[in-house]
């Protein structure tokens, strides 16, 4: 009995790493290749304006949760695309969409964006499971869009454009489009829970042998 436990439990730590895995993409094709189901939002939605607050920008399509960090309540669709005043930081948070994963968030995000080189913007990100990471994310011309993607079995909680491991800014030019979020393929690898409710399964049936030996 006390050596099925410390299988359960030794099954639950090593199942939880520091980090989540995750795996990032340049390239939307390659990233899309990995979603099912999955919601683009490409800023042309007519009930868009050009500034409106974080709770107007959330409610339009209902898939994104949209804070600024920089100015308050200042989020602007403009030509086609989203900025937070288009030099300030801002986060996006996908723990209650139609495509979130039991409320922890989505398999992945992805995005087309531009910026310039005068401030190096970054994508901090939050996993379902608590863990954070921080990518700095290249200088793109508005002609010349560039392309980030994250996908990650451990989900995709939050994700904050601004300053590096998510600090706030009032500079810097950043504006993204085609906003893509979606669920996974495939069911990911077993969680945490899925091997925990193993070993205490293994429990019950070990006290069951035990009485019909009794």
């Amino acid at each position: 009995m006390r050596a099925l436990l410390a299988i359960a439990v030794a099954a639950t730590l090593v199942s939880s790493p520091a980090q989540a895995q995750f795996s990032t993409y340049t390239v939307r094709a390659s990233y899309e290749a990995q979603l099912g189901t999955m919601v683009i939002d490409d800023y042309s939605n007519p009930n868009y304006v050009f500034s409106q607050s974080n709770a107007a920008m959330s409610a339009i399509l209902g898939e994104t949760d949209y804070t600024s960090t920089g100015f308050n309540n200042w989020n602007l669709v403009t030509s086609g695309f989203y900025c937070a005043g288009c030099n300030g930081s801002y986060r996006m948070d996908f723990r209650s969409t139609t495509v979130s994963t039991g409320g922890f968030g989505v398999y992945g995000v992805g995005f087309d964006f531009f910026n310039d080189a005068s401030l190096p913007y970054s994508a901090f990100i939050t996993f379902g499971d608590g863990t954070t990471t921080n990518i700095q994310l290249p200088a793109r011309s508005y002609n010349d869009r560039g392309f980030f993607a994250v996908t990650s079995d451990r989900l995709v909680a939050t994700m904050d454009i601004g300053l590096a491991n998510g600090g706030t800014t009032y500079s810097g030019t950043f504006g993204q489009d085609n906003l893509t979020i979606g669920n996974a393929t495939v069911v990911p690898e077993p969680s945490t829970v899925v091997l925990l409710a193993a070993g205490l399964a293994g429990l019950g049936f070990a006290g069951r042998a035990r009485r019909q030996r009794a």
